[in-house]
């Protein structure tokens, strides 16, 4: 699945997918005057073809080979206009990866904005709030068409920004090994993340063995500013399973909690190890407790699967869609 922002020879075939889905899921809800607003105001208006071919709203595409099968646009970078998947790709995480995709665009390229806005309509709800989004007024009603204004912060997801072209993944060595194994017997670490290797003899065969052609396991170093402070990795990878990985992370150095600094490392590694593995999915597991791990999970996009308790201690299973 690719997503880019839509070309001038997509255009017709985005305003059709936007009038098909429109007219399916969300007309109904409309009165007469409010289908024919929506109609002339996107799909029969020239000047919005116009804003989305020079820039002035940005229209992004999610593509299956050359299909465009998803569309969100963009009005004054921070308001969503208008978010419509195809019928036959709803519910498979599309329009979340469109979502994740445009906000990354924004933290990368504006200091300043620290919310995303939206007038939803009663049909996509549901949608927005599986995205976070709250409710900031009632449902509202102008020209016939119905919308519930809703509003996503995205201030707590920029706190790793200052941090963010400072942060680097590098290679582990047997030396960041012996490193990660001293650091992380302390017990701060030691309860929020059980200890697989029990000697740093075991740790090293370990590592050793993640180099290894077929391994189904793979890590990398977290680097600030050229400073190793932990690790992150991936295991259990297999692509004919589901999840096709599990996720797990651990800064040693306490400077660095509560930066955002594990986020935005978790969206770096995610970003290299679907295109290393072709991942399609990711679970990661944590205590229930760990409410600083439950938070990064969150702020990467991961969902909430189930709560259980293992060796008498409640955990939580996450996964997130790549």
């Amino acid at each position: 699945m690719d997503i880019k922002l839509v070309s001038e020879n997509e255009i017709d075939n985005a305003l059709d997918l936007i009038l098909r889905v429109f007219m399916e899921f969300e007309a109904p809800d409309y009165s007469e005057e409010g289908v024919d607003s929506f109609v002339n105001d996107i799909i029969k208006n020239d000047d919005f073809r116009r804003g989305c071919l020079t820039g002035q709203f940005k229209m992004y595409g999610a593509f299956d080979g050359k299909k465009i099968v998803a569309v969100m646009t963009m009005r004054k970078t921070s308001h969503i206009m208008l978010a419509f998947v195809d019928r036959d790709y709803q519910r498979q995480g599309i329009g979340k990866r469109l979502f994740e995709y445009i906000c990354n665009d924004i933290r990368s390229n504006n200091d300043d904005i620290y919310e995303i806005t939206v007038n939803s309509s009663p049909y996509g709800e549901k949608f927005y709030t599986s995205l976070r989004f709250i409710r900031i007024s009632e449902e509202q009603e102008k020209h016939g068409i119905k919308y519930i204004p809703m509003v996503y912060k995205l201030k707590a997801f920029n706190r790793c920004k200052d941090y963010m072209n400072n942060i680097a993944l590098g290679d582990r060595t047997e030396e960041t090994v012996r490193i990660y194994f001293e650091k992380a017997q302390r017990p701060a670490i030691k309860a929020v993340l059980p200890q697989k290797a029990t000697t740093v003899e075991e740790a090293i065969a370990d590592y050793h063995k993640s180099l290894l052609p077929n391994a189904n396991s793979f890590g990398k170093t977290i680097l600030v500013n050229g400073e190793y402070i932990g690790d992150i990795w991936c295991y259990c990878i297999n692509s004919s399973e589901t999840p096709n990985a599990m996720l797990s992370y651990c800064i040693f150095d306490e400077n660095y909690w509560n930066k955002g600094i594990a986020t935005g490392t978790t969206l770096l590694f995610l970003e290299e190890i679907k295109n290393k593995f072709n991942l399609k999915s990711i679970g990661a597991f944590t205590y229930s407790d760990n409410l600083a791990s439950i938070k990064v999970l969150e702020k990467s996009g991961f969902d909430l699967v189930e709560s259980f308790e293992e060796d008498g201690r409640e955990s939580k299973y996450f996964q997130k869609c790549l």
